[in-house]
């Protein structure tokens, strides 16, 4: 909200003279303005809903309507959500007409001049918001790329480290291997001569017994027999197993 006196020299500053019949709008603009906000043009004229004032800011298009009884009326549109303007004039009244979606605003006015600058002033803060629109697509559109490419260096660099993690995980398992063959204990083989000893001494010990199968022998000697066969077969398994 600004003064009404702020209202008053803006328009003093863009040569607009009051007229009594558009005070209520004049005196209700003091309470739509922001502070920022400079008026550049102002046109009164009709509208579908009757008689009202049509104000461009440097911000925004305003149409305020205010009768008796307190009725009111306010559009806002802003520059950068107005698709098409159209704009004619005949003998007597000039006629705009603004689409911005699902907005569309007719106007007329008598005062063809005023609303010719007012049409303008709109063109050109279109344009103005269109190419400030370009301008931070184009900077998102660096941001982006410049993040993709720093995600991309990323990516990169940590696919080198998980290529090289791999070379050295299997180089690592490649010494485990050759460690364990070196150092593993090897399947003992036991010697063939050792075996065919073996294999002739009980050999020898079977026949032994066979031969005397015949002879009766006591007790003690029963005993010998089998001492000699234990000590031969565990002498053989000790050759062995060393």
């Amino acid at each position: 909200m600004v003064s009404i006196e702020y209202v008053n020299q803006q328009l003093d500053n863009i040569g607009y003279k009051r007229h009594f019949w558009v005070n209520p709008e004049i005196n209700e603009l003091a309470n739509i303005l922001m502070p920022s906000e400079e008026i550049v043009e102002c046109v009164s004229g009709n509208y579908e809903g009757g008689g009202a004032f049509l104000v461009v800011t440097n911000e925004r298009l305003l149409l305020i309507d205010k009768k008796v009884l307190q009725f009111l009326t306010i559009e806002d549109m802003r520059f950068d959500k107005i698709n098409q303007i159209d704009y004619s004039y005949r003998l007597f009244a000039a006629y705009l007409n603004i689409n911005s979606g699902l907005k569309n605003l007719s106007f007329s006015s008598f005062n063809k001049i005023r609303l010719r600058k007012l049409v303008n002033f709109i063109q050109v803060f279109i344009t103005e918001s269109k190419k400030n629109e370009t301008i931070q697509i184009d900077q998102q559109s660096k941001h982006l790329e410049g993040i993709n490419e720093r995600l991309s260096t990323y990516l990169q660099t940590q696919d080198l480290k998980l290529d090289k993690l791999n070379d050295q995980i299997q180089n690592n398992s490649v010494n485990i291997e050759q460690i364990d063959e070196q150092y593993s204990p090897k399947t003992w083989q036991p010697n063939q001569q050792l075996i065919d000893m073996a294999k002739r001494e009980i050999l020898h010990a079977k026949n032994f017994i066979q031969s005397r199968s015949n002879i009766i022998l006591d007790k003690q000697q029963k005993i010998k027999a089998s001492y000699f066969i234990g000590k031969i077969i565990l002498s053989n398994q000790n050759h062995i197993l060393t």
